[in-house]
């Protein structure tokens, strides 16, 4: 019996991956400091997961569609007051 070699899987660059999350929490950090929220009630606001602003502290992996929940988050507050963000004024 013949075999075929497999090909190559393309995988995703770490450091793509790296510089998306730095990113984002670049973001969420900005945020957080125009708005005075704390990183516990974002995560609850934008994810309803109290510990999403820890998780990526520390360089923990996020997935798609948490990236794309806490952006839509930080965008549509964007002009809203800050009570109507979830913050506490």
């Amino acid at each position: 019996m013949l075999y075929r070699p497999l090909k190559m899987i393309e995988r995703v660059e770490p450091l793509k991956a790296t510089r998306t999350r730095d990113a984002l929490l670049a973001q969420i950090e900005e945020f957080l400091i125009e708005r005075g929220m704390n990183a516990v009630d974002f995560g609850r606001a934008a994810l309803g997961d109290t510990s999403f602003v820890t998780r990526l502290r520390k360089g923990g992996d996020i997935r798609v569609s948490s990236y794309d929940r806490a952006v839509a988050f930080i965008e549509s507050t964007q002009n809203a007051e800050p009570e109507e963000a979830g913050c506490a004024a």
